[in-house]
């Protein structure tokens, strides 16, 4: 395990000052890695890379993220992933993965490292672990809840509408692309893990 955040690769032009900058989006690798308290404590992302590329790695907690534009290319799972704008990855602890740029000039993400704890709680289910059919997914609409997340997590909003948008953003993620089984109840719906019942 590695249990890397960001790991930052960048080559150095030594000596070649005279040389004049490419044409179009200037080459940069802006990272922004930030820790909230919120619900026992996660960290979160937002990055704008050019030239960036990761190393095979895992994390120990959740990765939830969204491409807000551009293309990434990720090895997950055997083979290659190409997650353009509104792609959601979605990966479980200790997933091996590793890549870098698409085929655009660059690309912009969010990242949320969640704890299992947070999951569990946003979840309502205290004692199960989660995985993903698919590392990748197409979601505009939740795209626009982990970007709406971000923001509300930057501004001043207070303290207990933070844990609840926490909470259900998380909750909608996992109920929607992890392997959550949804039996429906009279009057709601009730999420089980998919463990064997005693």
């Amino acid at each position: 395990m590695l249990g890397l955040k960001c790991c930052f690769m960048q080559s150095t032009l030594i000596g070649m000052s005279t040389l004049s900058p490419p044409a179009g989006r200037p080459p940069r690798n802006d990272a922004t890695l930030k820790h909230t308290d919120l619900l026992g404590g996660f960290d979160y992302l937002y990055a704008d890379y050019t030239k960036q590329t990761f190393p095979r790695h895992s994390h120990e907690e959740y990765l939830v993220g969204v491409i807000e534009d551009g293309v990434h290319d990720v090895w997950c799972r055997g083979e290659w992933w190409h997650a353009s704008k509104n792609v959601i990855a979605t990966l479980s602890p200790e997933e091996t993965h590793h890549g870098g740029l698409g085929d655009a000039d660059a690309w912009q993400q969010t990242i949320f490292y969640l704890p299992h704890e947070v999951v569990r709680e946003a979840m309502d289910d205290p004692n199960s672990s989660y995985s993903f059919h698919q590392p990748f997914k197409h979601s505009p609409e939740i795209a626009g809840k982990l970007i709406n997340l971000r923001s509300l997590l930057e501004s001043n909003t207070e303290r207990l509408l933070l844990e609840q948008e926490v909470l259900q953003t998380v909750g909608s993620v996992f109920e929607t692309l992890s392997d959550a089984k949804v039996t429906e109840n009279t009057s709601c719906l009730l999420y089980t893990s998919p463990s064997p019942r005693d």
